[in-house]
């Protein structure tokens, strides 16, 4: 591994560790950070999970969008890569741009399409996101039934593949539903 390389993985991963904290604006200077490494040593293995992590940044931060332009930009890496999980991930924050944004058709259409790319490369974490985000989306425009489904679909994935984070989102979204 080149010296480049293990620089911008240490400041990509130094990013993730401040996602998982919830402190975004660090979070974003480390991944700001290693895109100065790219330059420096052209190293480019790493541009998908840079634009996707950095499109969930400013998701979170509710800057929608930069989270949009970031999640197209790795989309559109991950489709040159053909990378079914790539593609599904990057889908999902698309479609949580949708939703965020108001548009549900084009959100419902992108949640569907990023499970079919998940369960083809099997990522049951990220179908896990992406059916939740489809209940917080029909919760959204009432209807509960649909609502309901896909909340309990992305717990019982939860349950299954042992993600108690993810299983706890849909628990816990069911709990204020009810």
């Amino acid at each position: 591994v080149s010296p480049g390389a293990l620089n911008r993985v240490c400041r990509i991963n130094t990013g993730i560790v401040y996602v998982m904290e919830e402190d975004y604006e660090n979070a974003l200077l480390y991944y700001r950070k290693s895109d100065s490494v790219i330059q420096l040593y052209n190293v480019t293995d790493y541009d998908y999970n840079i634009n996707v992590n950095k499109g969930d940044v400013f998701d979170k931060l509710n800057r929608m969008d930069s989270a949009y332009r970031y999640y197209e930009h790795s989309l559109q890496i991950a489709r040159e890569q053909q990378n079914d999980d790539f593609i599904g991930a990057s889908m999902t924050g698309i479609a949580h741009y949708y939703r965020k944004t108001n548009q549900f058709d084009s959100a419902v259409q992108y949640y569907h399409n990023a499970v079919a790319y998940l369960q083809k490369a099997n990522d049951d974490l990220i179908t896990c996101e992406a059916t939740l985000g489809l209940a917080k989306l029909f919760h959204q425009y009432g209807q509960a039934d649909s609502a309901v489904f896909y909340a309990s679909l992305s717990n019982s994935i939860a349950i299954k593949s042992g993600f108690v984070s993810e299983q706890l989102k849909s628990s816990d979204f069911l709990k204020v539903f009810y």
